[in-house]
């Protein structure tokens, strides 16, 4: 599964997100019961998650945001707000894995064979 929307639940907790999802890219859980923001710590394990909703949490807050954004640094969208470029973060992965195995960035290398 790569998309989760739960908003609007009632939900108070959120449990092995990371652990059933791992390739995870959105999750929307604004509009719950969600006291704490350490529901949320999940997402700095989930190395596919581009986008986070917790709005309209209880504990949500301008500040708690801004700390959540500094703190997720591969996230692009956070409570619907584009913190970065879409496809940004995976560019700069390719960008690393071409560096891995020799290619110079940019090139167009064709992995896929007939």
């Amino acid at each position: 599964m790569e998309v989760i929307i739960i908003n609007n639940n009632k939900i108070e907790e959120l449990r092995k997100i990371n652990k059933n999802f791992p390739f995870l890219h959105v999750i929307d859980v604004s509009d719950n019961y969600l006291y704490s923001d350490y529901e949320l710590r999940f997402v700095k394990k989930l190395k596919e998650l581009y986008e986070v909703n917790f709005q309209n949490n209880p504990f949500c807050s301008e500040e708690v945001t801004q700390e959540f954004i500094q703190e997720n640094v591969n996230l692009e969208v956070v409570n619907n707000i584009e913190i970065r470029k879409p496809g940004e973060i995976q560019i700069k992965r390719i960008e690393e894995i071409r560096e891995l195995v020799g290619e110079s960035p940019g090139s167009e290398t064709n992995y896929y064979t007939n």
